[in-house]
């Protein structure tokens, strides 16, 4: 238990390749925290706090990791994974305390297969991303917290970004009270993100590693207070895509403030076409876009992206932006959309080729919960691979000792030492509120939660 710093000896000294593989899936080599919440990794100022490279078989828990600052041209993560196959996280909290980098994650994955970041928390000024899924193949981002706190301008900003994967799947992630505050200009802030780059050349190791962006999918992700300056709270785009389809089931985009731009700007969510091959479907279905300021609750870019898009019991309603639109096709035509069983209200109400859409007021007792066979989101049980399990999501695992880090005093507050910048964020929303993360969550329209 307690510190352990740059100058511990081998804990943050590790050579490319010089920690242990497990022997395999079910016997996996084993670093834990001697107690839950209990061991903080800090990088001193000089390297990454937790760094495995080309790594099979491991498992890393219950620790919390403090980034180490910039090194020269060298961006480092508060926690990075580089080749490596079959890494399970859990339960590790990851803060980013340096304001300089622009590049830099709270929790990196790069080019890595097999890799589950499982029930972890980000927090902090700094980050270009809370947690990076980047080049990868079957990795899942599942039940984590990340809170945005900014970083300095230049690059995209996300809580939580798929980015060039190919079969990844995030599910279950929440993030509260995202604000990309004054360091914005016009660079893509979303709270979860999707997109790629150039085409990439992947490593030998692990095998079968994707060229960009292919198939990834959304389940049951929540996005409560998204304060300030999203382009959209789910950002789809088309950049560098090698072809893969895209879904996302389940998800939630409730409560935001003031978008980007001063003409109320910004999307519920953006299906966006860049350059690069298209991307050839999206499916959204089962989500749910409630309260929050944006000009269009959908908005799905002109061709030649995304030429076969599913939009099916879907809700959207009370959008707070100026004139705001519920569904935005920019073909003009609506032919490349399927869509049936949708409900919108408090917005201009449309939704291409839907014979059945309500445009009634559902009147909502709860963000995370419809009525049974009613459009929108219900995230109450866990999703487990992509698939909608028995087991009651709520209340949210860790909620304690997430609480304890990113609400943990007054900005600067120092954790074992390190002071962590949240630029005020722990002195508003959910740090004030007095509620746990589940109440904060469920409470959101003014209605207990029943957790």
């Amino acid at each position: 238990s307690g510190s352990i710093g740059a100058s511990a000896g081998p804990y943050t000294t590790w050579s490319d390749g010089e920690g242990k593989d497990g022997v395999s899936a079910t016997k996996r080599t084993t670093i834990l925290g001697y107690r839950r919440h209990a061991v903080t990794i800090d990088g001193g100022g000089k390297l990454y706090p937790l760094f495995l490279f080309k790594a099979q078989h491991v498992e890393v828990g219950n620790i919390v990791a403090l980034h180490a600052k910039l090194e020269g041209e060298n961006s480092q993560d508060a926690v990075h994974l580089e080749q490596t196959l079959d890494i399970y996280l859990h339960q590790i909290g990851a803060a980013y305390p340096d304001p300089t980098c622009d590049n830099c994650m709270g929790i990196g994955v790069e080019v890595s297969s097999d890799v589950t970041i499982e029930e972890c928390w980000t927090w902090g000024f700094g980050a270009r991303y809370g947690i990076l899924l980047h080049g990868g193949l079957r990795n899942v981002a599942r039940r984590n917290v990340t809170r945005y706190d900014g970083a300095v301008d230049g690059n995209p900003k996300a809580a939580l970004a798929l980015y060039s994967e190919d079969q990844s799947i995030a599910e279950n992630n929440v993030t509260v009270d995202y604000d990309a505050g004054s360091d914005t200009k016009d660079d893509v802030h979303a709270p979860f993100f999707t997109t790629s780059s150039v085409t990439l050349t992947p490593p030998t190791f692990p095998p079968g590693l994707p060229a960009g962006l292919k198939t990834v999918s959304w389940y049951g992700n929540v996005a409560i207070n998204t304060i300030l300056s999203p382009e959209a709270v789910f950002f789809f785009d088309s950049l560098a895509s090698v072809g893969g389809t895209i879904t996302a089931i389940d998800n939630i985009a409730g409560n935001g403030g003031a978008p980007f731009a001063a003409n109320d700007d910004g999307f519920g969510m953006w299906v966006s076409h860049d350059e690069g091959t298209p991307h050839s479907s999206i499916t959204l279905n089962h989500n749910t876009i409630y309260g929050v300021k944006v000009k269009n609750g959908v908005q799905v870019d002109a061709p030649p992206a995304w030429s076969a898009i599913t939009f099916d019991d879907n809700l959207i309603g009370d959008l707070t932006g100026t004139n705001s639109t519920c569904f935005k096709d920019e073909s003009g035509n609506g032919k490349r959309i399927t869509a049936t069983g949708n409900e919108v209200f408090q917005c201009a109400s449309t939704v291409p080729n839907d014979a059945t859409l309500s445009v009634t007021d559902p009147k909502l007792s709860f963000l995370t919960s419809v009525a049974s066979g009613a459009p929108g989101a219900t995230v109450v049980k866990r999703y487990v691979g992509g698939v909608l399990s028995n087991t009651n999501l709520w209340p949210f695992p860790n909620e304690d000792s997430i609480k304890s880090d990113l609400c943990m005093g007054p900005d600067g507050t120092s954790l074992n030492g390190t002071p962590i910048s949240t630029r005020t964020h722990n002195a508003s929303g959910w740090c004030t509120s007095g509620k746990t993360l589940t109440q904060y969550v469920w409470g959101q329209l003014g209605h207990a939660s029943p957790y």
